[in-house]
């Protein structure tokens, strides 16, 4: 007889016993491509990292190269235009034999309205194209370059200064400003093209054509005050 009190699992008689696995080997063997896979997976993410990391930092490498490539190009570009500036002021002081110290007057006058008219002018033209101001560190930059370019002058300063001094008269002084200020453009022209990959007789034409010009602009006063 059953008895009526049995719980019904034990009415339902012993429980079966869960059969093991036939083999444990599927399991494992599931495990471990999902292992593998997981592995190659981690080995793809670290290509993947490496080689996004790799270009970036190209690329990072790249910018900064061409940011210190732009900013020397400005530096040599307002030298030259300042040189040019003050080599016209220097052969008209020639033309009207002034003492050395008005002409170091007129010298400063001139050079310092041209650099702040090249300030002016980056600043405008930077408004204008990217429609911002400037940024602290771009306004800095500005005027680095543009007083950069009043090593142009040393000599020129240094030569009037003797002829305040009456070691020289200022006819001198003013004539080897023209000398000093005509192979700065040579030495600025030398300083654009050593590093540059060109052959030698290419560097040699800027060279000489950064002279020609100078002379150009002596003879050119020269002509106007004979006229």
């Amino acid at each position: 007889m059953t008895d009526p009190d049995a719980t019904p699992a034990a009415r339902q008689g012993p429980a079966t016993p869960e059969e093991p696995p036939s083999n444990g080997r599927p399991t494992s063997r599931g495990g471990g491509r999902a292992s593998r896979s997981g592995g190659r997976a981690s080995r793809g993410g670290g290509r993947a990292s490496r080689g996004g990391g790799g270009t970036a930092s190209h690329d990072g490498g790249t910018g900064s190269h061409d940011g210190g490539a732009e900013a020397r190009a400005d530096r040599l570009k307002e030298r030259v235009y300042i040189t040019f500036a003050a080599l016209a002021v220097v052969l008209a002081l020639r033309e009207h034999h002034t003492s050395a110290a008005r002409a170091g007057s007129t010298l400063i006058i001139a050079v310092g309205g041209t650099l702040l008219a090249v300030l002016v002018a980056d600043v405008v033209s930077h408004i204008a194209v990217h429609q911002v101001m400037p940024t602290r560190p771009q306004l800095r930059h500005m005027i680095g370059v543009v007083t950069g370019a009043l090593g142009a002058l040393v000599l020129p300063f240094v030569f009037l200064a003797l002829a305040y001094a009456e070691v020289w008269t200022t006819e001198q002084a003013l004539r080897r400003s023209t000398i000093a200020l005509v192979a700065w453009l040579v030495a600025i022209g030398w300083a654009a093209v050593r590093r540059v990959r060109l052959p030698v007789w290419q560097k040699m034409i800027v060279l000489f054509a950064e002279f020609a010009l100078g002379a150009a602009v002596v003879a050119l006063e020269w002509l106007a005050h004979g006229a």
